[in-house]
């Protein structure tokens, strides 16, 4: 399933599209590991949960905190 995470330290709002899967109801695990020289608001392996947001491109699903 695919998510996207919020890049920080980037100056300007950013989003990385990342893979995630079901560990239980409305509870994901992040799957994708975190490129050389981004830093992401939830690292691989984090239990995330997802919320519907408006992307200057079409509607996707964010991971924010438990």
């Amino acid at each position: 399933m695919q998510a996207y995470v919020a890049l920080l330290e980037e100056g300007t709002s950013c989003w990385r599209p990342i893979s995630v899967e079901v560990v239980e109801q409305d509870r994901y695990r992040i799957t994708s590991q975190e490129p050389d020289g981004e830093n992401w608001e939830f690292k691989s392996g984090s239990i995330v949960r997802l919320v519907e947001k408006e992307f200057s491109d079409g509607n996707g699903l964010l991971a924010v905190s438990i």
